[in-house]
């Protein structure tokens, strides 16, 4: 049961770093639709004359709402005709004052589409989707490295406590060629137990080694912890080899 959990919260938690690709490539895409806009786009100078103002939170307990001010622009364009538009993007408190003058960016063609040509009205989602791209990988890449690690820890010591011990025969130390870390493989020792009821040969493997172990092991029996009538789930005893130095 533990192990399923480990591996139900493994497979949801994994969801982060897809989550995060997903956003990541989001925030390229705003990248590079605003870049395009910023190449074609026009340059002229327009006046902020108001602001709308925006809910944005509102916390019912304390009767407060939090609100954000998108400032309104109006300018000319090239064809001679005054154009207002309010920006995407607004703060609080507001960015700018009433009355100020500040460079407009827009497309001939879309003059309503016209934007301030400032770090966030221009490049504000890109900035927030990468942000929370990098937020969900930071936190999403490790974690179910870490779950599977610790119900793993959990489960051998619910075996050592609770499990059937066996004494099974040695067979080999070899290194376990699934993992690496900066180019190194653990050691893994290798056991074999014929099931006396089943006459069914059973190989157990034991828990990563980041030592060779062959010079301490010398006896052929060696102790491994099962689950009653299931010998997938088991546990090498290996505590009579010596411990790493930390």
């Amino acid at each position: 049961m533990k192990v399923r959990l480990a591996t139900i919260c493994a497979v949801v938690f994994s969801i982060f770093p897809l989550v995060g690709l997903g956003t990541l490539a989001g925030a390229f895409v705003s990248y590079q639709q605003t870049n395009a806009f910023v190449k074609e786009a026009a340059k002229t100078e327009g006046t902020v004359v108001d602001f709308v103002v925006v809910s944005l939170i509102q916390n019912n307990r304390r009767s407060t709402t939090s609100y954000s001010y998108r400032p309104t622009v109006r300018f000319m364009n090239s064809q001679g005709t005054k154009v207002e538009f309010t920006s995407q993007t607004g703060s609080n408190p507001p960015s700018y004052l009433k009355g100020q003058k500040v460079e407009i960016l827009y497309k001939p063609d879309k003059p309503q589409d016209a934007r301030i040509n400032d770090l966030f009205p221009l490049w504000g989602d890109s900035i927030f989707l990468a942000g929370m791209g990098g937020l969900f990988l930071i936190i999403g890449l490790p974690i179910p490295a870490v779950i599977i690690f610790v119900f793993r820890e959990r489960n051998h010591e619910y075996l050592k406590k609770s499990g059937l011990p066996i004494r099974t025969r040695f067979q080999r130390v070899e290194l376990n060629t699934s993992l690496s870390v900066d180019g190194v493989h653990p050691f893994v020792v290798l056991t074999e137990w014929q099931d006396p009821s089943t006459s069914e040969l059973h190989t157990f493997q034991s828990q990563n080694l980041w030592f060779d172990p062959s010079d301490h092991i010398t006896s052929e029996d060696i102790t491994v912890f099962i689950e009653k009538n299931n010998p997938k789930k088991h546990y090498v005893d290996l505590s009579f080899l010596p411990k790493l130095e930390k």
